[in-house]
């Protein structure tokens, strides 16, 4: 076959060269560009090659699609009253508020640490967290003060606070421990004093607030807790027009009625399955997942299985289960809402009938191994959680307690 021959050169090819070059970087740069204006981490080349990404399995559920809209607690609670009353008091429904919805408890000097003194402070309807500096005299030589913005937590085992400075948020080292009550540095503070310059990153947001755009360097919040549409799905389609088939409603997403079980496992996965390391998959990021899609192709876990530490993490809540032989002998049909209603929480009067409600559910013919006298000399209460999933310091959060979800057969010699 003959070569093609290169074309002649004109008089202003020069110019027209420069501007088929021009053409071709800004094209190159934007494709480049592509991924990172989506707020995912750009893909690894190889051989100048971006690697494949695996098709995302199609869903039966229409809200899954990415182009479904977001609507608000507010529409949902026009429908579910009843649900949306109850989940408000849930810990999930006061994952995150504003200063004013969630006061600190104290005014003046809360605790000290080495040669930090800090300080909650109220003025003019605002709070103020400060750290200051002294010398061994005991004479204060410096001073850092920052207005509290937000309160991450509903206060059940402990706040975070944040400030904000230059339209970017940032951790304040002062934390409220509620089992103990009292105050004392934020998590990692004591190995890694950052003061107030720990930032706050998406990621961090992830699973503390419901949903939040970056305008500029400040995150706007679309709600502050964690609202409906983290665990259905955006509700646009279901709002406008319900569409029932086959007694299911394909416009929104039930995770009770996912198939196959990892599905529905994915929605409390999404924030509370952190493991010992765990990344956006390439090309992809968790900020698109969506209730009914799975996991695992938006987010990639590493867990340290059978790690004494890792078993006592804060959030080793998915590691601990697996682990249980009650979630072995189920073939994983055991998960979290076989024991937890995510829409409400039981009563302290009625929280140990309600979990052993839920145990003799699957252990109604064969229960527990003492008889009933034993059981109540043991245990007056009667309560099945004291023995099968007692509570243990959390290895990675002082002053907080965790239930061990690895279900015991028998109740540890020592608490």
């Amino acid at each position: 076959m003959d070569q093609l021959k290169p074309p002649r050169i004109r008089s202003n090819s020069p110019r027209r060269w420069v501007l088929a070059s021009l053409f071709v970087l800004l094209a190159v740069a934007y494709l480049w560009g592509w991924p990172w204006r989506r707020g995912n981490p750009r893909p690894s080349l190889r051989h100048g090659r971006a690697p494949a990404l695996a098709p995302i399995p199609s869903s039966p559920y229409r809200n899954t699609g990415p182009g479904v809209a977001y609507l608000g607690d507010e529409a949902c609670a026009r429908c579910h009253a009843e649900i949306a009353r109850t989940y408000r008091e849930h810990p999930m429904g006061q994952s995150m508020s504003t200063v004013a919805g969630a006061q600190p408890e104290a005014n003046g000097v809360v605790f000290e640490f080495d040669d930090l003194v800090y300080s909650v402070l109220h003025r003019d309807g605002r709070v103020f967290h400060r750290e200051s500096r002294r010398d061994p005299q005991g004479r204060t030589v410096a001073t850092t003060e920052a207005e509290v913005r937000y309160v991450l937590g509903s206060g059940r085992r402990g706040r975070a606070f944040l400030v904000e400075r230059d339209d970017r948020l940032y951790q304040s080292p002062i934390a409220w421990y509620a089992e103990e009550r009292r105050w004392d540095l934020a998590p990692l503070y004591e190995s890694l004093n950052l003061h107030f310059d720990r930032p706050i990153t998406p990621e961090c947001l992830y699973c503390h607030t419901n949903r939040f755009e970056v305008a500029g360097r400040r995150p706007v919040f679309q709600g502050l807790a964690i609202g409906c549409e983290r665990c259905h799905g955006p509700g646009a389609l279901h709002a406008r027009r319900p569409e029932s088939v086959g007694g299911r409603d394909w416009t929104i997403v039930n995770p009770a009625d996912l198939e196959p079980r990892s599905l529905r496992e994915a929605v409390c996965e999404q924030c509370h399955w952190q493991g010992s390391a765990r990344g956006d998959q390439p090309g992809r990021s968790q900020f698109d997942y969506r209730p009914g899609l799975p996991l695992d192709a938006f987010v990639a876990v590493t867990s340290e299985w059978g790690d004494p530490v890792a078993s006592r993490r804060a959030v080793g809540h998915v590691e601990q289960m697996r682990q249980s032989p009650c979630y072995r002998g189920s073939g994983g049909e055991l998960g979290c809402i076989s024991c937890h209603d995510p829409h409400r929480l039981p009563d302290p009067g009625e929280r140990v009938a309600y979990y052993r409600g839920r145990c003799r559910e699957c252990h109604s013919q064969r229960g527990c191994t003492l008889t009933p006298d034993q059981r109540l000399a043991r245990n007056p209460a009667d309560d099945c959680t004291a023995c099968h999933l007692p509570r243990a310091r959390a290895a990675d959060v002082a002053h907080t307690a965790i239930t061990q979800h690895t279900i015991v057969r028998r109740r540890p010699a020592t608490p």
